[in-house]
């Protein structure tokens, strides 16, 4: 079973997208921010199949924290996607 690493600030994302991914058999496990997630990663590196990042987080922005999973030769291959809750109207 595939498990998806979540990393948002935002707990209602964060809860909306486990139940989500839990309703079509997928594991989840999730991060409150950057610091967090580097520090899960490192206490696993290979437990995760693809992460979703929150782009704008306090502290370590999705930016950063996916530049830094990039430069590790132990994640670098691991997929990332970056989501934002932004809408510009312009």
């Amino acid at each position: 079973m595939p498990n998806i690493f979540i990393i948002d600030d935002s707990i209602s994302v964060r809860k909306a997208l486990e139940i989500t991914l839990r309703n079509h058999s997928i594991s989840s496990a999730s991060a409150v921010g950057g610091e967090q997630a580097l520090e899960m990663l490192r206490e696993n590196p290979s437990a995760y199949d693809l992460l979703m990042v929150d782009v704008i987080m306090p502290g370590l922005t999705g930016l950063e924290l996916c530049e830094r999973i990039k430069a590790d030769p132990r994640y670098a291959a691991l997929p990332v996607i970056l989501l934002s809750g932004n809408v510009d109207e312009h």
